[in-house]
């Protein structure tokens, strides 16, 4: 069977030096379809809304807009049901065509606010929706949202969310807001390689879901992983998606979940790989095998052999190699934003206010220096708050958190190193 993608790699050095200490190795990868399909896989879309007391008024009253707003963005042979959810779930509407979209409309208008916040219950009733429909034949998918944070049920959510993985469903987490955990929704879509998205402002929502549910309809193939049995000690430190949407990847296991390859899009992912030390005249090899469900004779082929490509690195005297190349180094640098950020949060959690203050100024400074003046004025912003008053506020963290997954897309372009 011939390729399915087409496999572009950008290496941070070309040699290696012969060192006694661990070093590190970026590698930028994209993934483009490597042929034209008539048509993409029918839809089976799963959306799952908060209706927990929280979301009452105004917000759920824009969010059942947005959903309802998606409505004209399916097809004749996709599939949507509908939950709501607080301390239990409702099925809105089961897994279905769409025949009646003013049925499905009024349904949805219905939902109203009451409750607590139990995401699990959400998800589950969600997944048993998707599961109705035989999988291997749609694109299935699971769009969460969401404006607080759910109690005592994350371990149960976070097994679910692995077992959907594994069964070819990818997940979107939008939160709503600001009262809700960031890290909890990007440990919710790392298995599936989805995205976690901030809506500071609702007005966002129906652009974000209609653009969303718009790529899902255009799936060359889904649920990619990445396998990597490097040998010698190399390990894949970490996994950073960078197109179409910024996100961190689950790693740690023989498969990194990459996502989905839209019909004329780019996947493009930053790995981090950390070589242990390595004698003069040694090699490095790094193997890189991708699998993906996709259409095949009108059904759907899971775990396909996708492509495969070999990076090999000479151990030298010493590295010759020249400056990095420019995308590697604006994605390296942007991600080691990201980084800073959550050190600083880390140390505002343990209660060291004084070392979170130190790492924001860092940040705030070269942030100015990289030329993102509105993401250090939200820094900065954020670092007086921390030093008068030793806490930051909700909304600017998550302004923090996600700035860099912004910034990211516009400015890592592997083709100025063609």
């Amino acid at each position: 069977m011939s390729e399915l993608f087409e496999v572009r790699l950008v290496s941070s050095k070309g040699t290696l030096a012969a060192l006694d200490t661990g070093q590190r190795l970026y590698l930028l990868l994209e993934l483009r379809p490597s042929q034209k399909r008539e048509r993409a896989q029918p839809l089976n879309l799963a959306l799952v809304v908060d209706c927990s007391t929280s979301m009452q008024g105004g917000r759920l009253a824009q969010v059942k807009a947005a959903t309802t707003s998606i409505l004209d963005e399916l097809a004749a042979d996709d599939l949507l049901s509908v939950v709501a959810f607080n301390d239990r779930a409702h099925v809105v509407r089961p897994a279905d065509t769409l025949e009646n979209k003013a049925t499905v409309s009024r349904r949805i208008h219905n939902i109203v606010a009451e409750g607590g916040t139990e995401i699990f219950q959400g998800l589950a009733a969600a997944m048993k929706q998707l599961s109705h429909a035989p999988l291997k034949a749609y694109t299935n998918h699971l769009i969460l949202l969401t404006d607080g944070h759910t109690y005592g049920d994350e371990a149960l959510s976070l097994k679910a969310v692995r077992a959907a993985a594994e069964r070819g469903i990818g997940l979107t987490a939008l939160g709503i807001g600001a009262d809700w955990n960031e890290r909890f929704l990007d440990e919710l879509v790392m298995p599936s390689g989805g995205q976690a998205a901030y809506l500071a402002d609702l007005g966002q929502l129906t652009k974000e879901l209609r653009r969303r549910v718009r790529g899902l309809g255009q799936v060359y193939a889904s649920n990619v992983r990445l396998l990597h049995r490097s040998g010698d000690g190399v390990t894949l430190e970490a996994a950073f998606k960078v197109r179409p949407f910024v996100q961190p990847l689950l790693v740690g296991t023989e498969q990194t979940g990459l996502g989905q390859v839209e019909q004329d899009g780019a996947l493009t992912v930053l790995l981090e790989f950390v070589i242990p030390p390595r004698p003069e005249g040694a090699t490095v090899t790094i193997p890189l095998a991708f699998v993906a469900d996709v259409p095949a004779q009108g059904e759907t082929a899971r775990g396909v052999p996708a492509a495969e490509k070999r990076v090999t690195v000479p151990i030298k005297a010493e590295s010759v190699a020249g400056p990095p190349p420019k995308c590697i180094v604006e994605a390296v640098r942007l991600l080691n934003f990201h980084r800073m950020t959550e050190k600083a949060w880390d140390d505002y959690e343990a209660g060291n206010v004084e070392r979170a203050t130190r790492r924001m100024e860092q940040l705030t400074t070269r942030l100015q220096e990289a030329g993102y003046t509105r993401l250090a004025g939200q820094m900065q912003d954020e670092t007086r708050r921390l030093a008068s008053k030793g806490t930051m506020s909700a909304e600017g963290r998550k302004q923090l958190h996600f700035g860099t997954r912004v910034l990211l897309p516009s400015t890592v372009d592997l083709e100025r190193e063609s």
